[in-house]
């Protein structure tokens, strides 16, 4: 895990392809201390190795042993993980609540617009609006489209 003075919070991404899990690091990594894994067993190892914020959890992981929903599951069921935010992101979602209902904090389709992601993570790391820090921080408020 990379540490910078300025990172305001720690995520994990749980992405089977490549791509997305790049994407998803460049846009998330001038803000966040971002890293990546591709499966099941990496996060569940990750997350025993280093303290999360977040994780923005693929709910397809491919061919693995375990799916997204499986993975948040079994990480809700760890008291010493129960701090940690589990945002379900994905290209197949139709029912929001049903995603909610089943665990997670929140759910985003792909493609992702970077600046509703980034929100949601301030706001679940309870830092002022994302709004307020791009405002200070960037002179562009173009939305960025993303496949994460």
């Amino acid at each position: 895990m990379q540490n910078y003075p300025y990172i305001l919070g720690n995520i994990l991404i749980v992405e089977d392809n490549e791509w997305d899990r790049l994407v998803a690091e460049t846009l998330l990594k001038k803000e966040f201390n971002v890293d990546s894994v591709t499966n099941a067993t990496e996060a569940l190892e990750a997350i025993e190795e280093c303290h999360y914020d977040i994780i923005l959890m693929d709910i397809n992981l491919g061919s693995q042993s375990m799916d997204g929903i499986e993975l948040m599951q079994l990480i809700r069921s760890k008291p010493e993980f129960a701090h940690i935010k589990i945002f379900a992101v994905t290209a197949y979602a139709d029912n929001k609540e049903r995603f909610i209902e089943l665990g997670f904090d929140e759910l985003y389709l792909k493609p992702v617009i970077k600046e509703e992601m980034s929100e949601a993570i301030f706001k679940a790391l309870k830092y002022p609006s994302h709004k307020s820090h791009l405002r200070s921080h960037h002179r562009s408020a173009k939305k960025s489209y993303s496949y994460v």
